[in-house]
This record gives structure tokens, sequence and C-alpha cells, in this order.
């Protein structure tokens, strides 16, 4: 494999701009343009649509569905040193692992053309070819056309919104916002800073329904930098993350494994068998917890039940109560008491008899 920040060095593209092509509805309008005009630069599943310059890939399963394509319709595939497993950092497996598992990555080793990079959801400032995104891999692209030196990026099929193009509509149900993110409309804001700090022209090709205007063209000028990006823009997600985070933290602690390329793949799959084991005895003992947690739950239930009850017949009976005290106060009899047994008349009476 080859190191991005080597490859970047050594490397020199046609002076045109360069085209990110994303999986959005505005990707079924590229024969509008001529792509030739461009060096292009595809985002996942895109290449196996597309003859590409550049594929980058993030997830593991990309790799498999699009393997029969991808040899032959990228130049150069880009991938992180530990691929995503279902929009997860793999826990076992880094991409070294994955050239002894998916030939088709063995094959782009062979032919010199697969690059490596290391990558953050954190941007990490002691080292700048750490790769760093929040949101979606639109934003990874974007980093590597800076750190490569790129002043001009047109972009089609990254689109805002909750939709693929209809090109990718057989993947709508597995792999469609997968990441847990509410739209794609989040990657603008991320873009827009992108650009800004590598003094990048990002400009789409196309404007969706889902793409903003105000959004549509960032330039690299400080006088476009006017509009400041809505604190906590995620928190709700946030809160998700954390809360899914701190239980799977909890049950299933990090390995380390897929970090380390002298364990042998085969060591990785006993100690992931062993870590499954583990994880069972704990579910297990987890089920049993819940078991007797819910059997209090019942006795609970139960008794609040007639500690309702209660409450309810004790309400009738002050109701009860308040009723007859009502009929007795507006009764003639209590009336005619009342006003013989007047403090102030009594005194009144004494003294007369005095």
């Amino acid at each position: 494999m080859i190191e991005l920040k080597d490859w970047i060095s050594k490397q020199s593209f046609p002076n045109k701009p360069w085209l990110l092509l994303g999986k959005g509805p505005t990707f079924s309008r590229r024969g509008e343009f001529a792509l030739n005009g461009f060096n292009t630069f595809a985002l996942n599943h895109v290449v196996r649509e597309e003859s590409v310059d550049i594929a980058h890939i993030i997830d593991i399963d990309v790799v498999e569905s699009c393997q029969d394509k991808l040899l032959e319709n990228c130049r150069w595939l880009i991938m992180p040193r530990i691929p995503n497993v279902k929009c997860y950092p793999s826990e076992y497996m880094n991409l070294a692992d994955w050239l002894k598992v998916l030939p088709v990555l063995a094959r782009a080793e062979e032919m010199g053309k697969l690059i490596t990079y290391t990558f953050s959801h954190d941007p990490v400032e002691a080292d700048p070819w750490t790769i760093d995104a929040l949101y979606f891999s639109s934003e990874i692209a974007m980093g590597i056309l800076g750190r490569m030196g790129v002043k001009d990026v047109k972009s089609i099929g990254v689109d805002g919104g909750k939709s693929y193009s209809s090109s990718f509509s057989d993947l709508q149900k597995n792999t469609l916002l997968a990441n847990g993110q509410s739209s794609f409309d989040m990657q603008f804001g991320r873009l827009a800073d992108i650009a800004r700090r590598f003094q990048i022209d990002y400009t789409r090709l196309v404007e969706s329904e889902h793409s903003p205007v105000s959004e549509n063209s960032y330039r690299s000028s400080a006088a476009d930098d006017t509009t400041e990006q809505p604190e906590f823009q995620s928190l709700e997600r946030a809160q998700k993350y954390a809360a899914a985070y701190q239980y799977t933290r909890s049950l299933c602690p990090r390995s380390g494994l897929s970090k380390d390329n002298a364990v042998l793949v085969p060591d990785k799959i006993q100690t992931m068998e062993a870590d499954l084991r583990v994880f069972r005895d704990e579910l297990e003992q987890t089920r049993e917890e819940l078991a007797r947690v819910s059997i209090d739950l019942v006795v609970a239930t139960e008794r609040l039940a007639w500690s309702r009850q209660e409450v309810n017949e004790y309400k009738a009976e002050v109701i009860r109560m308040n009723s007859s005290l009502t009929s007795i106060v507006s009764s003639v009899t209590w009336k005619v008491g009342r006003a013989f047994t007047k403090p102030g008349q009594i005194l009144r009476r004494r003294r007369k008899n005095v």
C-alpha cells in the first residue's frame, strides 16, 4: 500500500478542475456535462457506475458490492487504514488484513493502485495527514483534494436531502443514511469550512432542491466567511450516539488488534471468537438481571395500583364528607343555631344581665 502523503508528493494530474461525484439525485444529470473536461473523484458506490481517476471507499462492504467494476473503473483506490464495517471502524481488521480476505483488494495492491491514510472523526492538529470527517465521506474527499493542492473543485451528486439517485435505488434500503445522520444537508457547512481552509473554489454543477442557494458556491476569499454554523447543530444525534457508545463500550470494549499488523488474521479470528463467547456470557447475565428487574417492576406496578385505589377511595370519602358538610351548613337548623351562638351576642346578653 502507498501512503497518501508519499503518493501526493509523486503524482501529478492534468491541469483541469476536479469533479467530485456523489450518489445524490443530481448524479443522474452527469450526462449533461463533458466529464473528460475534469479530473474525477468518486465517492463509494459511484465507481461501479462511472470510470474515474480516483475512487474513495471508506466502508469495506462497498468494496465487496463494487468488486466487479472496481479495478477497471478507477486509476487509484484510496481507503482508510482501518476501514469501516457497517459504518463503524473495524475493531479487529485493518486494511492489511482485508487484503488477505478480499481478492479484489489484493489485486489492487499488486497493481500498485491502493492508497491509504489515517482517518479520524476529530481533527488532529499535530498530524496534518490524518484526515477527519464529522458526517460524510465527501468531507474526506475535499480534505484529500486540499492536501493535493487542488484549487478548483466542482461536484455533482453531492446533494442534500434524504435520497439517492435512481442509479443507486438498490442501495436505498441498506445504506441510505445508515450512519444515523438526519439528512445529507449536514455536509454543506463542513465542505465550506474545508474549502476555505485549503483556499478551494468549490461549486456544485447542478442545483438541487435540497441545496440552499446561499451555499451554492464557496469561495476562498475571507469576504465569504460571513455566516456562522449553528452551535450544537448535531446535538440530538450526539446524545443518541453517546448513549449507544456508552452501552457498547461497556459490553464490547475495543481489542486494539485492528491497529496491530504483527498479529496474523487467524489469530485475530480466534480472538474474535473468544471475545464473542465472553460477550455472549455477559449478555446472558444481563438478560438474567433484566428478568429480575422485570419481576420487581411487576410488583411495584401492582403496589402502585393498590395505592391508587386507596387514594381514589379516600378522595371519594372526602368528597362525600364535603358534600355532607355543605348540606349541613346550608340547612335552616344550622343557620338558626349559628344565630343563637354568635359570641358577640352572648357577651352583650351577659353585660345586660349584670
